[in-house]
């Protein structure tokens, strides 16, 4: 008989049996605890459950308004924002690299639910290692640490960055052939950045490329505001787009600034919906805003005057469709 308590989560058993004689037999098995059904719980998510020592961490689930603590190799960190769908915390930047269980508090400090493993890692990762690109285009990577990349490469053609934080990096490809071609990566101390390829980290991506020819609708420099949309194609748009065509925004901005394509209505442009649904997104810095056209959309412009780009605190500098 085992007479303890598990929390939920996989284990590893070893079970060890002596005799009376002293002769000794042993079986190995794994344990599966399920979590009850109102107790928390968070995905299995690889990116979520990779965790920085001093990053803010972010783990979905459900039933998670309850924690306000977790515990990670013995150390309890406060919960910094909750709901029932997703908690956030502050990793100490003192903890050791390693793999952990970690539990879920309530505030109390004693009652405690399991929440399974993570991996706390310094290593900087890209969460996948597949991709897809045009010549001279905009690839966009999310993952950990990203602020501390150095170069970009392509085949072993430099990319330009153009933005990067602790999440989200930005580089602009160069000129290339159509094809499939290595992309890799290294830190400003020299060391390969690695991408997530399914369960493994490995040094190097796979990225296709592909020629497609971007006609330029516009060019030059709109400051987009709440009182000055960029309205210079609003009656023409529609004739140089199709269903399935990709409509490409070219804008910089500052900290916090928000805007999209929408209709002459602003509103939503691939459902109609007003202005807390309108899908304005928000950005920092030289960014391209992709939009793709679909029958809906083409429908929404015809009956609301055509498009425009709207939104706040920006520069758009160029519109163009694939």
């Amino acid at each position: 008989m085992i007479d303890r308590a598990f929390e939920a989560g996989d284990y590893t058993l070893k079970i060890v049996a002596t005799t009376t004689r002293g002769k000794e037999t042993s079986r190995t098995l794994k344990l599966s605890v399920k979590a009850l059904e109102d107790d928390p719980t968070v995905s299995d998510d690889i990116m979520e459950r990779l965790q920085t020592p001093g990053a803010v961490q972010i783990m979905s689930g459900s039933h998670l308004s309850k924690v306000k603590m977790v515990s990670i190799n013995n150390q309890k960190i406060n919960v910094t924002s909750e709901s029932d769908s997703y908690i956030s915390y502050l990793l100490p930047e003192n903890m050791p690299a390693g793999q952990y269980r970690i539990s879920f508090l309530e505030a109390d400090g004693e009652t405690s639910y399991g929440g399974g493993l993570v991996t706390v890692s310094n290593e900087v990762v890209v969460s996948k290692a597949k991709f897809s690109a045009q010549s001279k285009g905009q690839l966009n990577l999310q993952g950990r640490k990203l602020e501390d990349v150095d170069k970009v490469t392509i085949a072993g053609k430099e990319c330009e960055i153009v933005s990067k934080n602790a999440t989200a990096l930005t580089v602009k490809l160069p000129e290339m052939e159509e094809g499939t071609f290595e992309l890799k990566a290294t830190t400003t101390a020299g060391a390969a950045v690695k991408f997530l390829s399914g369960s493994e980290m490995v040094e190097s991506a796979v990225i296709s490329i592909s020629l497609i020819v971007e006609n330029i609708l516009w060019e030059g420099e709109h400051a987009v505001t709440w009182g000055t949309p960029f309205n210079a194609l609003q009656n023409t748009f529609i004739n140089h787009v199709h269903v399935g065509a990709l409509v490409r925004v070219y804008v910089k901005g500052d900290a916090g600034a928000q805007g999209c394509l929408a209709t002459a209505w602003w509103r939503n442009i691939y459902t109609g919906g007003e202005e807390g649904e309108r899908g304005d997104i928000v950005f920092e810095g030289e960014q391209v805003l992709e939009f793709k056209i679909t029958e809906k959309s083409i429908e929404l412009m015809n009956e609301q005057d055509g498009a425009l780009v709207v939104g706040n605190g920006y520069k758009l500098t160029k519109v163009g469709v694939i």
